[in-house]
């Protein structure tokens, strides 16, 4: 079986369970590594499948926020199942002005996937249970790397040389700038290296690891 902790970039996660909470602080699955913070909400919780996560709907106070350990190259891996149709963000940089690295989802059951600026794909995914989305940043290339569950890894060269990267300090969990998920997000790993590029075939054993989490 592969761990997130197999990975030397392994550089943070979260569970999104109950148990993992205190107070407003989700604790961080990298010892060392500090908690990040809901925005305002008191969370709500759902089982779907094996997996517990927190409800989104939607909603500014519900974003979780700290620090990304992460700038440049990064991989960011996502169990998450969308509620509704709409334009959502599921994890992205904490700033309001101008655009930063954000993974979008949008739609529904067949699901748009990119990183943003770069032209993405669509894959159906499983009803009614969570998926393990990941996406890739490579800062050398300029390229993006993005896939749902195991299928099909796709990339797409940024239009601006080396642009695939990135590129705030602060993220969070749950939306990038004002745009706002809708669904539960079980967990979230992110690794500070582009791991489609660097490290793909043990990539995807840990996806396919994670999807047995879930009931994939």
């Amino acid at each position: 079986m592969t761990s997130p902790t197999d990975f030397d970039s392994f550089a943070f996660g979260f569970d999104l369970n109950s148990s993992n909470l205190t107070g407003s602080d989700f604790s961080n699955l990298v010892a060392g590594q500090e908690s990040w913070t809901i925005n305002g909400a008191t969370p709500s919780f759902e089982t779907r499948q094996t997996m517990e996560g927190m409800l989104f709907t939607n909603d500014i106070t519900q974003l979780i926020k700290g620090q990304m350990r992460v700038m440049q190259e990064g991989t960011i891996m996502l169990t998450l199942e969308p509620d509704t149709a709409g334009n959502f963000f599921a994890f992205g940089g904490d700033f309001t002005v101008n655009n930063t690295f954000g993974i979008h989802v949008n739609a529904y059951r067949t699901q748009a996937f990119t990183p943003t600026g770069s032209s993405g794909f669509t894959a159906t995914v499983n009803n009614s249970r969570p998926n393990v989305y990941t996406i890739s940043f490579c800062n050398q290339n300029g390229t993006s790397y993005a896939q749902i569950n195991d299928g099909t890894v796709i990339s797409a060269t940024e239009s601006v040389s080396g642009g695939a990267r990135i590129n705030y300090p602060n993220g969070m969990i749950g939306g990038m700038r004002t745009t706002y998920f809708n669904g539960r997000i079980g967990r979230v790993l992110v690794f500070d290296r582009a791991l489609h590029f660097r490290n793909n075939a043990n990539l995807q054993s840990l996806i396919i690891d994670e999807m047995a989490m879930v009931g994939l």
